[in-house]
């Protein structure tokens, strides 16, 4: 668990210098951090449901929350080409609301598991 917190952390720092910065290379690197953050999550889960402590509509919500991170990424990228910070923005912020959600579901099976 401290390694996805630690990769959570280094993805929040790349996405603010990517901001800052004004990188697409920074900001797609941060989401890639973030869907490390994400399969590392889905990895709890399994493990989880290997023990018998996961509850099925978890793998829904995943796989929602993937579906949700891949439209945000098209659109960080869609505004990036056409200078749409609005889209940008909209896709920064359901890149963060798919994170929040996808690492409270994981610290739910940690905690269930441990």
């Amino acid at each position: 668990m401290k390694r996805l917190i630690a990769l959570f952390g280094a993805g929040v720092v790349a996405a603010a210098v990517a901001l800052l910065a004004d990188s697409v290379f920074l900001l797609m690197f941060s989401v890639l951090l973030f869907a490390g953050v994400i399969l590392g999550t889905f990895v709890l889960g399994v493990r989880a449901a290997q023990q018998g402590n996961f509850v099925v509509p978890y793998v829904a919500v995943l796989a929602a929350g993937l579906a949700v991170a891949a439209v945000a990424v098209g659109s960080i990228v869609m505004g990036a080409s056409d200078d749409a910070p609005g889209l940008v923005l909209l896709g920064i912020a359901l890149i963060v609301s798919v994170i929040v959600g996808v690492f409270t579901l994981g610290l739910r099976s940690a905690q269930r598991v441990g």
